[in-house]
């Protein structure tokens, strides 16, 4: 009996470790019975049904933090509201610095000590060199343009190549200047605000669903398709979507190119910048997807909404062969920020104001509450597995570490 379990739990390693598009072996598993499905259940629960502990660091209500980016010194920027700006989170002082800006700030990018963040109310990008506290603006050159969803494009470190996404337009841009002067404004100081900090212990939720998937015809390929790019330096636009309907998934891939949804149903998008052909790919059910993420091995993880929003879901497409797995989640109903962090993919729920991680070798989601209306928007990892989040909601800062 003792040698059976072994046997049986080295297969559910195993099991685990495969690769989940890897069908005709995935089946010969399966039918070695209901234990090993069974014991690969008890081991995912057991490892991954971690209890852990929040801590949050309470700004002004209207604070609003909507992005960050986490130092490796163990402190993060933070995109702020009230005040507005750009702030340095220190979490051990209970202190942000905040360079304040004119306009709001939304998201943005850290490369090297130079911050590049949107302006959406005024259609402009930022720069702001943190070495010499000066900061400068561009004006995005498409008439009323609203700038949102930064992603750092460049090849090298300390590449300057800044993609966004114009909703009032419908365009995708890249912004990559060739200098950053003339700055408008000169040593800057930032103001220091303190935090108030709280902790507190979550239990988890956990629970496996079966995912399911859908084979792609083998005789098709991926439709490629023209797209105009209109160069006006320092920025270079295309026209990808119908700016009724934004898009809410943005990302890039290391090959390079940038990926877009659109409305409920249509085809996924695929940007190869250097040739200006867009490559589309259908998502099974036509789902409105609402966020976007890459990751190694030719996956595309996606949020999405099934037509009639009666479930919102988790997929993943492979990219070569138009292959898609989709789990239904539980419990949630606005998924935002998704994230792939080694081989576990992150979200928030604005709607149960809830954590989500999704381990795709045990196919399980484990979540947990804030314990309050906080709805939790960004996420961004730090160390040793502790993540932190931005609540849109409450305006607090926190971070998630399990005990």
């Amino acid at each position: 009996m003792g040698v059976a379990v072994l046997r049986l739990a080295a297969e559910a390693i195993e099991f685990a470790a495969m690769d989940i598009f890897d069908i005709e072996k995935r089946e010969g598993f399966m039918r070695r019975g209901l234990l090993l499905v069974c014991l690969v259940s008890v081991i995912g629960l057991a490892v991954w049904g971690l209890p852990a502990e929040i801590t949050t660091w309470q700004l002004a209500a209207d604070s609003f933090p909507a992005n960050l980016r986490w130092m490796s010194d163990g402190n993060l920027y933070v995109s702020l509201q009230n005040p507005r700006g750009i702030a340095l989170f220190e979490p051990a002082a209970n202190r942000l610095g905040v360079w304040e800006t004119a306009e709001a700030p939304g998201e943005f990018e850290l490369i090297n000590s130079r911050i590049f963040f949107a302006q959406p109310h005024v259609g402009e990008l930022g720069w702001l060199n943190l070495d010499f506290g000066m900061m400068a603006f561009y004006s995005i050159p498409s008439a009323s343009a609203w700038p949102v969803m930064l992603l750092d494009g460049g090849a090298a470190p300390g590449d300057v190549d800044i993609w966004y996404v114009d909703w009032s337009n419908g365009n995708v841009g890249l912004f990559a200047p060739i200098e950053s002067g003339p700055f408008d404004h000169r040593d800057l100081v930032p103001n220091n605000i303190t935090a108030t900090r709280a902790s507190y212990g979550v239990e988890p939720s956990v629970q496996q669903v079966a995912g399911t998937t859908h084979f792609a015809d083998p005789s098709l390929v991926p439709a490629v398709a023209s797209a105009i790019s209109v160069k006006n330096d320092p920025f270079t636009e295309w026209a990808l979507f119908s700016p009724a309907a934004p898009t809410f998934g943005f990302t890039r891939s290391d090959d390079g190119r940038i990926w877009v949804s659109g409305a409920a149903g249509d085809p996924l998008q695929a940007l190869s910048p250097w040739d200006d052909t867009v490559t589309l790919y259908d998502l099974p059910g036509d789902p409105f997807v609402m966020g976007l993420a890459a990751a190694s091995g030719n996956r595309l993880w996606y949020l999405a909404t099934t037509p009639n929003e009666s479930a919102v879901t988790l997929g993943v497409l492979n990219v070569i062969t138009g292959d898609a797995t989709v789990w239904t989640i539980p419990d949630a109903g606005d998924p935002l920020s998704l994230r792939v962090v080694g081989d576990k993919v992150w979200f928030t729920d604005r709607w149960i104001s809830a954590i989500y991680r999704f381990d795709p070798a045990t196919s399980s989601f484990t979540w947990w509450l804030s314990g309050a209306d906080d709805a939790p928007m960004a996420l961004e990892p730090g160390v040793d597995g502790e993540m932190w989040i931005s609540y849109e909601r409450t305006g607090a800062i926190a971070r998630l570490v399990f005990e």
